[in-house]
């Protein structure tokens, strides 16, 4: 990054800040400048980061806003760098933490008990915003394995699903219901389906991959989500309706 594209955004993103300013006064608004509330935040790979080599100061009505590293949005912990692997470690001590409660309250809770506060408790906190970042490495898979184990100790029952089953199952729906338009116009044209008139095995039923160069795209939910999609076996791929889909995905990922 140079010093003039750095200059250029920063005197960008503070017009636009003046012009929110002068509409918040205007409607007499208040916005909580301090630190945690508004932050700002670059994000690129490290090899651009790394040359940014000045400050970069926004402001708003003379108040410099707080530059951060991370920042966390929705529940979502959103690094500088957009690899995810910091929302990942958030994630896996929250729901450890939560693990070590339910084996405290082991002795007075049954099985199906353990077993729904499992599901309900721990289970979401691994799962939530997970399909921003799909590729997991070998160790993010051992910690979820290592969830996965001691939860089933402590439940006291057979092994439950796979958290990794459980998100990719997830991902999967997530594709199906953007190729049949039932989510939001945003998402109705991210996947699309490699149509020809070959009678092909794939024939309608193989999502297009996007040209990627970066590994980071690789692990997108845009890239990794329609790679896994594609991995279905071609029956379930080839549902009639969406209903039938998810039974099949189901039954699929159990």
């Amino acid at each position: 990054m140079t010093l003039l594209f750095i200059t250029e955004i920063t005197e960008k993103i503070n017009n636009e800040l003046n012009r929110v300013s002068t509409f918040f006064e205007g409607n007499e608004l208040i916005m909580n400048i301090g630190k945690g509330k508004t932050e700002s935040i670059v994000f690129g790979t490290a090899k651009r980061l790394a040359k940014i080599d000045q400050p970069i100061e926004f402001t708003f009505r003379g108040q410099i806003i707080n530059f951060v590293e991370q920042y966390k949005y929705l529940g979502t912990t959103l690094s500088n760098y957009l690899n995810f692997s910091l929302n990942f470690e958030n994630s896996y001590k929250r729901a450890s933490s939560r693990l070590r409660l339910l084996e405290k309250v082991k002795p007075y809770l049954n099985i199906p008990a353990r077993k729904k506060a499992y599901e309900m408790m721990i289970i979401p906190i691994l799962t939530y915003s997970s399909i921003v970042d799909l590729k997991f490495s070998n160790t993010q898979l051992n910690k979820l394995s290592s969830i996965e184990r001691r939860a089933s100790s402590i439940i006291g029952n057979e092994e439950n699903q796979s958290i990794k089953n459980i998100i990719y199952k997830e991902a999967c729906i997530g594709v199906r219901k953007c190729l049949e338009d039932k989510t939001c116009s945003n998402f109705q044209q991210y996947f699309k389906l490699n149509c020809h008139n070959k009678a092909t095995r794939n024939q309608n039923a193989f999502v297009k991959l996007p040209k990627v160069k970066l590994e980071i795209a690789r692990k997108s939910y845009y890239y990794f989500g329609a790679k896994i999609y594609n991995e279905l076996p071609l029956y379930i791929r080839l549902a009639e309706n969406f209903s039938s889909f998810r039974r099949l995905i189901n039954e699929h990922f159990q």
